[in-house]
């Protein structure tokens, strides 16, 4: 599911917007409930896919690396496609957990942190040299309707587009 937001926010942005998408969404005000197993649970501010992403991928991690039948192999896939994907550290609690406060990181999750830290410093040429599952979007090609195309499809009037000779008004003075 993580690979799957990073990879349509990565679409998203492919696509050739006259704004900033990640302005619009860091102006959502909606908080999340987010339980880690811990005595507590804790609420988190969204601003972005990317802070999602940081909080998320090393909580999931962690956990996975506290239960002793996961595979290393496994492990070492998980850190490569975290690493990808714009999660940094996945081996350590993001800014956006230490901001959860204490009590919401449950015993689980700290326990499998020891773990993961090992393989992502003692198995970095192993996981590093897995191939990459992240997909890569080309940005796409736009028509502006203002400037391009046809002139009677313009969506915007110029004085030297106007052929009338109105200067722009499109011979409405």
């Amino acid at each position: 599911m993580l690979k799957l937001i990073s990879d349509t926010w990565g679409n998203i942005n492919a696509i050739p917007f006259r704004c900033d998408v990640g302005e619009d969404v860091s102006n959502v005000d909606t908080a999340i409930e987010v339980d880690l197993g811990g005595e507590e649970a804790g609420s988190h501010h969204l601003t972005s896919p990317e802070g999602l992403l940081s909080l998320a991928w090393p909580c999931l991690l962690a956990r996975a690396a506290a239960d002793a039948a996961m595979p290393d192999a496994a492990l070492l896939r998980m850190i490569k496609d975290a690493v990808d994907h714009g999660v940094d550290a996945p081996h350590k609690a993001s800014e956006e957990e230490e901001e959860l406060g204490e009590g919401v990181v449950g015993a689980r999750v700290a326990a499998g942190r020891p773990r993961l830290s090992t393989l992502f410093d003692g198995r970095r040429a192993e996981w590093s040299g897995l191939a990459s599952t992240k997909k890569k979007h080309k940005m796409r090609r736009a028509i502006d309707r203002r400037f391009d195309g046809p002139k009677h499809l313009r969506t915007r009037d110029f004085g030297s587009d106007d052929e009338d000779g109105y200067g722009g008004y499109g011979g409405f003075f």
